[in-house]
């Protein structure tokens, strides 16, 4: 709510360090799982954020606490003095989570491999992930394209001239896309590694339009 987001962000904005301990007390045993994720979120802010408090949420009981754990534990590859080995063996440690239970785990996991290098066990893991169905299958095989991206010509297909009806829809269809979605899946549909999946080839664009609308 309005109380607990401002706090975050106060907390975040005065790097206030005296509520630190008192954050990763939060992290680690709210009964919220609101409460838990805002705290993490808001010890990555403030720069307090340590291994114990990633461990811990990467156990956590509930799913989004767990893909936060995953996305949190992105940085810690980065600040080490090795990162290219640093990151080989979180990607070793995350595969783990290619079985879990929750999508959100499992979307998590497959845009953060898309940060880490990509090795066989990775490849297999988001190849099974593939496997799945909506948001969890379009990461995956995002992820798998940017390890090997498609040419362009790949995608294209053969056109035929537009009837006027057609032309005016898809003209209005081309500047929703523009001012709504452009900024994520870029001019190409083919999005950005780890932010937004590629809606070349996806279900959701392909397949009901009732469920696209």
């Amino acid at each position: 709510g309005w109380r607990r987001d401002t706090a975050q962000r106060l907390l975040v904005e005065r790097r206030d360090t005296t509520a630190v301990e008192a954050l990763k007390s939060i992290a680690a045993s709210a009964a919220n799982p609101a409460s838990r994720l805002h705290a993490l979120w808001t010890l990555e802010g403030m720069n307090a954020l340590d291994d114990t408090a990633i461990a811990a949420a990467l156990k956590d009981s509930q799913g989004k606490v767990r893909a936060a754990g995953i996305r949190l534990s992105e940085r810690s590859f980065k600040q080490t003095s090795n990162p290219i080995a640093a990151a080989t063996a979180l990607s070793e440690k995350l595969i783990s989570f290619a079985s879990d239970s929750s999508a959100d785990v499992q979307i998590q996991l497959a845009l953060s491999l898309s940060s880490l290098p990509p090795n066989d066990q990775a490849k297999a893991a988001l190849a099974g992930l593939a496997k799945g169905s909506g948001l969890v299958r379009d990461a995956a095989a995002y992820t798998l394209a940017s390890f090997e991206p498609v040419k362009a010509d790949a995608v294209a297909t053969a056109a035929r001239a537009l009837t006027p009806d057609e032309k005016r829809r898809f003209d209005a269809g081309k500047g929703m896309y523009e001012a709504t979605c452009l900024a994520c899946h870029q001019v190409h549909g083919m999005g950005q590694i780890g932010l937004a999946p590629p809606l070349v080839g996806s279900e959701w664009v392909s397949g009901s339009e009732g469920r696209l609308i």
